[in-house]
């Protein structure tokens, strides 16, 4: 039961700041963090995409990367 409390509290934690974020950049049009974004961004530069534009993106990555946490907790409580 630890196990699973622990794998929801912290996908809750990443998550939830990770979709905090995207909605900040979909609002303010910049990330809540530094005025560039991390290393990442330049990855996401060099195939031609604007970093401040996919916001909607992490947004919906995050939140099905939440429901999978859940899926996997839930799983593991009905194994154990």
């Amino acid at each position: 039961m630890i196990i699973e409390v622990v794998i929801i509290f912290l996908a809750s934690l990443n998550d939830g700041w990770i979709i905090f974020d995207a909605c900040h950049v979909i609002k303010k049009g910049k990330y809540f963090a530094p005025a560039t974004p991390g290393t990442w961004s330049k990855i996401i530069v060099s195939v031609g995409i604007n970093p401040f534009s996919i916001g909607p993106f992490f947004v919906a990555f995050d939140l099905l990367w939440f429901i999978s946490s859940i899926g996997v907790a839930t799983k593991c409580i009905g194994d154990g």
